[in-house]
């Protein structure tokens, strides 16, 4: 299953606005749906599925303006695809402009 969003501390060193590290946490555990979505179509494929996925994000004024997956140990480029393009689609309020890293746990 899909183990949870894991906060990590470069999160909060990368923030420009302190405020908006929380704001962060609160669209991405809304959005966790999503990334059990991905997980559940790659564990489909796959049932031995499992590791990290740690997607770095570009936020500009709210809107996500790039996306990377900095790391993937799960062995499935598709899943990290699919997170990758997921939080594409994501909003956050329009005071946040930042760089922001999302650790997800599979197993």
């Amino acid at each position: 299953s899909c183990g949870d969003y894991q906060d990590i501390q470069s999160m909060d060193e990368l923030s420009k606005n302190p405020s908006c590290s929380s704001e962060i946490s609160n669209e991405v555990h809304l959005n966790l749906g999503q990334i059990q979505t991905c997980f559940d179509v790659a564990h489909s494929f796959d049932p031995t599925v499992s590791g990290r996925v740690v997607v770095e994000t570009y936020i500009e004024s709210g809107v996500v303006f790039s996306t990377n997956v900095h790391m993937n140990t799960t062995g499935d480029s598709a899943l990290g695809l699919c997170i990758e393009r997921g939080i594409k689609n994501w909003y956050f309020p329009e005071y946040c402009s930042e760089t922001a890293e999302f650790p997800f746990a599979f197993n």
